[in-house]
């Protein structure tokens, strides 16, 4: 015998000499497909909400002992949300900026948990570098659904060149739905007095520069 909540939902008798005979025990909210049922295993169809609950199998001997055994286990039903959003992107970056950005997901059943992903190793808070914040769950856009939100920061290095995978992961009960996206990372930008100051350059200025001090002696002569 299989239960809900105390409530007899299907049977399954064996007796002696007899065929075995199945039964449905209606219960509201709950449709038993009777075709994919037997003495192990009852399946449940258009399973939803309702169908949450504690359900039970109970096995009983025949006589003359009647003993029975039994186990029981939680349903959850989860509702998936139609995708995972990554916002804040941009479409490159240079090495020493920061990713600051947010992953979204909206309308699950039940609470998502979110986890960030870079080149598919698991980012994990580091003081100082790299971190991650959780923001509450809020109510989603219909009763028992809910938004979740975290925030991600963290910083771009050579390592990271020339393109990083940015993924975010959302698990619902036992159920995974990622979101993912690919940006460019550019090295950074050279400061023009280190440009200016490099052995190479400093050499090609050295017969230019004397001339550009006459010039300059010249002009302000002119101009007084």
């Amino acid at each position: 015998r299989w239960y809900k909540d105390g409530d007899q939902l299907y049977s399954w008798i064996q007796l002696p000499q007899m065929p075995p005979m199945k039964r449905s025990h209606p219960i509201p909210g709950i449709t038993v497909d009777m075709s994919k049922c037997d003495e192990r295993r009852v399946t449940l169809k258009a399973v939803n909400r309702s169908s949450e609950g504690i359900y039970r199998c109970e096995v009983m001997a025949s006589a003359p002992t009647f003993q029975t055994s039994d186990a029981e286990a939680q349903l959850i039903v989860a509702e998936l949300p139609d995708g995972v959003r990554l916002v804040g992107l941009q479409p490159h970056y240079r090495v020493g900026e920061k990713l600051n950005i947010s992953c979204i997901v909206y309308d699950a059943r039940p609470t998502a948990t979110i986890q960030f992903y870079i080149n598919d190793k698991l980012i994990r808070s580091q003081p100082g570098s790299n971190y991650v914040v959780h923001v509450p769950a809020e109510q989603g856009t219909s009763p028992g659904l809910y938004t979740s939100r975290s925030n991600l920061v963290y910083p771009l290095g050579r390592m990271n060149q020339p393109e990083v995978m940015v993924a975010c992961k959302a698990l619902i009960h036992n159920l995974e739905v990622w979101g993912k996206e690919a940006v460019k990372v550019r090295p950074m930008h050279q400061p023009l007095l280190s440009f200016f100051n490099t052995g190479v350059m400093m050499r090609a200025w050295r017969p230019v520069v004397p001339l550009l001090l006459m010039m300059l002696i010249l002009c302000s002569h002119l101009f007084n």
